[in-house]
């Protein structure tokens, strides 16, 4: 006798599904977060007051950084509030045990996405994303971010286009709110 193709399916699915499920509820085999490596972000994390000039253009709002999803990813979010400019710019950074090296992913109200590292120097916390304009150029901009003595928060911008020098193309200067 033939057992049709469905029950033998169905019978498949019915063994296998439990040893998958014993796996995910099995506390020994559920994934950490890179705890030890995100704990450098531990100082920079906060909510701020910012503003700032980026490409002679002022602007005012806040920027956030925070853990979130289980503590697996830093957020970074910057909501301008400036009259007339309509703008956000969010980060999202983990380690990549694979890569031993920060990875991070920008969204923005831009028509494109970003990714990048990011890496410490010292006390400074760097962001860095390399990319081509349509003509071709190798673009790589570079934020360092430092807290001062009193604990604000200065945000500097680079940008290098193909071999030119690197120039400074902004700075972000923020109060950490309560």
């Amino acid at each position: 006798m033939k057992t049709p193709v469905k029950t033998n399916t169905l019978l498949m699915v019915m063994l296998v599904l439990p040893a998958l499920c014993f796996a995910q509820t099995n506390p020994k085999n559920v994934p950490q977060p890179p705890t030890d490596e995100l704990k450098k972000f531990d100082p920079f994390l906060g909510k701020y007051k910012v503003s700032g000039d980026f490409a002679n253009l002022q602007w005012a709002g806040t920027l956030e950084l925070k853990r979130v999803i289980k503590s697996w990813y830093i957020q970074q979010i910057i909501l301008v509030k400036t009259e007339g400019i309509d703008r956000e710019f969010w980060l999202l950074v983990t380690w990549d045990k694979s890569t031993q090296k920060y990875r991070l992913w920008a969204f923005q109200t831009l028509p494109f996405t970003l990714e990048g590292d990011i890496r410490f120097d010292g006390d400074e916390m760097i962001t860095e994303w390399d990319y081509v304009r349509p003509d071709g150029t190798k673009v790589s901009d570079s934020n360092r971010y430092r807290l001062t003595s009193n604990g604000q928060l200065e945000i500097t911008s680079y940008r290098q286009v193909g071999n030119e020098p690197v120039t400074k193309i902004g700075f972000l200067n923020g109060e950490r709110m309560p």
